[in-house]
């Protein structure tokens, strides 16, 4: 059986960061949250080269209830300190870090 679209949309994006040298991407705009995760609540995807979390900022059951990520990869709560100290506990204090697709801007020159 093959993975859903929705589920290879994340593994391309990791393949996108490990291919560009991004150690992680922070998605806030709720356009982009949604096309990774299929909620457009307030919440902050982050998406490293081997792994991702959504915390998700309000109405955590909603989201728990729509998104097809993982229960695991969940966490209810969460702002920038909590996503970089997530980074951090995950070996990531430094490096490159995107915020949403303004590290892949194409260079047209």
């Amino acid at each position: 059986m093959n993975p859903s679209p929705e589920k290879t949309r994340i593994s391309a994006f990791q393949e996108r960061l490990q291919q560009s040298n991004i150690d992680a991407c922070l998605l806030i705009l709720s356009r982009d949250v949604f096309y990774y995760t299929g909620t457009a609540q307030p919440c902050i995807l982050i998406v490293t080269p081997d792994r991702y979390c959504l915390m998700v900022r309000r109405a955590f059951d909603f989201v728990r209830n729509e998104t097809f990520v993982e229960p695991e990869k969940l966490m209810d709560g969460g702002d920038f300190n909590a996503a970089l100290q997530w980074l951090s506990d995950h070996g990531i204090s430094s490096g490159k870090i995107g915020l949403n697709w303004i590290s892949f801007r194409q260079d047209y020159t």
